[in-house]
């Protein structure tokens, strides 16, 4: 990978790449979020843990 015209190093180039999140993935995580959130909801009343 090339940044600012020369080579990058490893540890930076594989650091960004690790903070990085696929966009679907990120989004099957929320729905199933939101689809456990319901469950609780419909079984607990006011969606409160406890």
């Amino acid at each position: 990978m090339r940044y600012r015209g020369k080579l990058a190093s490893d540890g930076p180039h594989y650091e960004a790449l690790g903070k990085s999140m696929v966009v679907s993935v990120m989004r099957w995580v929320g729905e199933r979020i939101a689809a456990v959130d319901a469950i609780l909801r419909d079984s607990h009343g006011s969606g409160r843990f406890g």
